[in-house]
């Protein structure tokens, strides 16, 4: 305890412990400036190390061996003018939060873990007043905890930042989550999980963000079990190459609308999978990025705008599925729908309340059955419907498995607003068929095949 002027250090090698109080506890004064506190082992009735600095410097606590308490592994407080740092290094199993940190100073807090936390409350609590600037917490271990597996208030300057490369459980009831974010309206969390990081709760609520704004990215090697729920503000969700395969409900939070100022997006890039549309709930805009093939379990979705953007949206499944989109489409670089088709009167359908809107190389393939056989001219196979298309002239379309005796072409509508499959005989090798106003691009198989399928623009244009 430091009742003077000057800085309080402290440094332990071995084992401390504290039968029924702190194993380490050091207190600076309003006359003091920093106060600095290196361990090792500890051990505490209560906390196994407790540091709480009224001076005006910062707070550093540093624990390179293992920490058992019966209330705290490490509580550390500060209000003063410098950061709050906690660096621990081995196991942490604490009866109540793993570690506690509290700032009501003017400097930043950051806490870094790299060995395990097991805790009976939570395995990290932060709290950063309005005077503090930013707030950090960099997990390179797991945490395991009753109750939240991470906790942060965050009221400072700076954003809340929270990268993790271990496994973070939380606990089994309604209010435990893996990570529980608040920042207020108008804060900024920015969640990064790295290769081996994976986050959810025995209650199957993995993230929670208030109504600050925030950004997720779950990159490859990581996963998020369980729900997502983000509350106001504007919400980032991205799957970079990470495993959405536990996840349930995704909410961006709020509505589905601008008028509030808030945006969400949730984006698919270089992550495949199934999900369920009505699980994807809240999103202003839904994006299958590069790298990324999605089918939808129950062939709806609810979103301002679905952008399939150099990636998939596949409804090859071996069933005629129908899909519903609430919403736009924007269907662009590369991006493919892809459909299946049995027979003249079973194929796969997709309708879009909104506008469908096609730009540079979008393609539409489709997948036919071995043993369709063609219907007879006239016949139309409406595989989409939409209340408008714009951008026919850049589509490109494949057609797998069809029989090469036979060529295929597409109907625009742009009254009814809907694509048509027409299929025709072609004895004779494939040329290239001007077609009447609304039909474009009669080719047989293997001209499709080697000229990837690209049309030409028909003359007639969507309706203003």
């Amino acid at each position: 305890m430091n009742v003077g002027s000057g800085a309080l250090s402290i440094t332990s090698t071995g084992q401390a412990t504290g039968t029924d109080e702190d194993g380490i506890y050091g207190i600076n004064s309003p006359y003091g400036t920093d106060l600095t506190i290196n361990a090792h082992d500890a051990t505490g009735g209560d906390d196994a190390i407790e540091a709480r600095n009224f001076g005006t410097g910062a707070v550093s606590v540093t624990a390179t061996g293992a920490l058992n308490a019966d209330d705290d592994g490490v509580e550390a407080y500060n209000s003063g003018n410098g950061d709050l740092t906690v660096r621990t290094e081995g196991t942490i199993i604490a009866g109540d939060d793993g570690i506690y940190a509290e700032n009501y100073g003017n400097g930043s807090v950051s806490i870094t873990t790299t060995g395990a936390i097991t805790a009976g409350d939570e395995g990290i609590e932060a709290y950063n007043s309005s005077n503090g600037g930013g707030l950090s917490i960099d997990v390179q271990a797991s945490i395991t905890a009753d109750e939240n597996g991470i906790e942060t208030y965050n009221y400072g300057s700076g954003p809340t930042t929270i990268t993790v490369s271990g496994a973070v459980m939380g606990g089994s009831t309604s209010d435990d989550y893996g990570i529980y974010s608040n920042t207020d309206l108008g804060g900024n969390t920015i969640i990064t999980l790295n290769s081996g990081g994976s986050v959810g709760a025995l209650s199957g609520q993995a993230i929670y963000n208030d109504s600050g704004d925030s950004s997720t990215t779950v990159n490859t090697g990581a996963s998020i079990s369980g729900s997502v729920s983000l509350g106001d503000g504007s919400d980032n969700l991205t799957f970079n190459g990470g495993d959405f395969s536990a996840t349930t409900t995704l909410d961006g939070g709020d509505d589905i609308g601008t008028a509030d100022g808030f945006v969400d997006t949730l984006t698919f890039m270089h992550s495949s999978g199934t999900v369920a549309g009505g699980d994807l709930l809240n999103w202003e805009n839904v994006t299958i990025g590069v790298g990324s093939t999605l089918k939808f379990s129950d062939d709806a979705l609810s979103t301002l705008q679905l952008g399939v953007d150099g990636g998939t949206l596949s409804q090859q499944n071996g069933e005629e599925d129908a899909f519903a989109l609430t919403g736009d489409l924007v269907l662009e670089n590369d991006g493919t729908l892809a459909f299946d088709v049995f027979s003249e009167t079973s194929f796969d359908t997709f309708d879009v309340s909104g506008l469908a809107a096609f730009g540079p190389d979008a393609m539409i393939s489709f997948l036919f059955d071995p043993l369709f056989m063609p219907p007879g001219e006239g016949t139309e196979l409406t595989f989409l419907t939409a209340g408008g298309i714009t951008g026919f002239d850049d589509l490109r379309f494949d057609f797998v498995g069809l029989d090469l005796s036979y060529g295929a072409r597409i109907r625009f509508d742009d009254t009814l607003g809907s694509l048509s499959l027409h299929f025709v005989f072609v004895p004779a090798p494939p040329t290239i068929t001007v077609l009447a106003t609304g039909l474009v691009g009669l080719f047989g198989w293997r001209g499709w095949q080697r000229r990837r399928n690209r049309t030409t623009a028909a003359p007639g244009r969507l309706a203003a």
